[in-house]
């Protein structure tokens, strides 16, 4: 009960805080999402994401597909496929290249590189998100990151 609860308070506030008001979702489009949401809090992560991956695939346009890409990857990790968690975090980037959400994508993306044995392409990731926008939370992460990278290559 408390764990539907959760999923339920969650949907509310990205539904309705997050997202912009004119985009209508339909029942099946929510009943998908939140099914899929479940399985991933239940820790159920082989249904989880086929159902996030069934999601992206119907519901191309929907306003949560961004955020079901983003439980694909983090489910994909889960189960330690590493490389469908990269092509999630690189699906979500494109769709979010000039949001602030694209620069928190790349910087989780770059932390997978870096997990997955490739510290080069961490390191143009945090190149890229310290261009973008360089006074963020995140680039100057990037920089540590950078340092750090360095130190270890020592």
């Amino acid at each position: 009960m408390r764990k539907l609860l959760t999923i339920k308070l969650l949907s509310f506030i990205f539904l309705f805080q997050i997202y912009p008001q004119n985009k209508k979702i339909s029942y099946n489009e929510k009943i998908a999402f939140e099914s899929a949401v479940e399985l991933y809090v239940d820790e159920k992560y082989e249904f989880a994401q086929e159902q996030f991956r069934d999601f992206v695939f119907i519901y191309k346009d929907s306003v949560l597909t961004t955020t079901a890409y983003e439980y694909l990857a983090k489910t994909y990790i889960k189960l330690q496929f590493f490389e469908y968690a990269i092509k999630s975090y690189l699906k979500l980037i494109q769709l979010n290249m000039q949001l602030e959400h694209g620069l928190k994508f790349r910087f989780d993306l770059a932390r997978l590189y870096l997990i997955t044995g490739q510290p080069n392409h961490a390191k143009k990731l945090w190149q890229q998100i310290i261009q973008i926008n360089p006074q963020s939370p995140l680039a100057h992460k990037s920089r540590l990151q950078l340092k750090l990278l360095l130190i270890l290559r020592e």
